[in-house]
């Protein structure tokens, strides 16, 4: 993957970084979010800034990026921020590993 422009409702963009700059600081940033005492829908929105931290480079809005200030999310409209969400699915296939595929390497086995 690359970098990508995401071009929003409002008329505004967002540009994501490589998913394939993760690094393990970055995966556990976005996931100890995961956790606590919150309800679902706390965790789910704590989630979707954590990812949106990561992923947006910079954008075209007169705000400091999420990656600084996560608060600025809350200035963006609704129908931007849920473009933006959408436009994580692509990345998330690969920033979260699917541990069900075959690696190359062995498991240890019992002898």
């Amino acid at each position: 993957m690359a970098e990508k422009k995401i071009d929003l409702p409002s008329g505004g963009w967002a540009l994501f970084r490589d998913p394939e700059e993760i690094t393990y600081g970055d995966y556990k940033n976005i996931l100890k979010v995961l956790g606590g005492d919150e309800n679902q829908y706390e965790r789910t929105f704590k989630f979707q800034e954590a990812l949106l931290a990561f992923l947006v480079k910079e954008w075209s809005f007169d705000l400091i990026p999420p990656s600084i200030k996560r608060e600025s999310l809350d200035q963006l409209k609704p129908k931007d921020v849920a473009a933006l969400n959408k436009a994580t699915e692509e990345a998330q296939s690969v920033i979260f590993l699917n541990f069900t595929e075959d690696t190359g390497t062995d498991s240890p086995k019992d002898s």
